[in-house]
């Protein structure tokens, strides 16, 4: 995966452009670790598993160990490298 898209809410001025700027940038994600917040469940979850089946370097963090490390295993089998 080496192109990803930010998305950053901004606020329409008097010019009355659309109060959504997006941005995109083509970024080598093999050589950058991925820090996941909330990791053992929903988006947390989903986002680890999407970027694991890419073959990422990945950085997981939530507040229930096991299910974490549930989440962690998993990520592990798709052939990435997780903490």
């Amino acid at each position: 995966m080496d192109r990803i898209v930010y998305s950053f809410k901004t606020y329409p001025d008097q010019s009355g452009l659309s109060p959504y700027m997006i941005m995109s940038a083509k970024i080598n994600l093999k050589e950058k670790a991925i820090v996941i917040t909330g990791a053992s469940s929903g988006a947390g979850r989903a986002a680890a598993l999407a970027f694991a089946a890419e073959d990422l370097n990945l950085v997981l963090a939530a507040r229930n160990e096991a299910a974490l490390n549930e989440v962690k295993t998993e990520c592990e089998l798709l052939g990435a490298q997780a903490l």
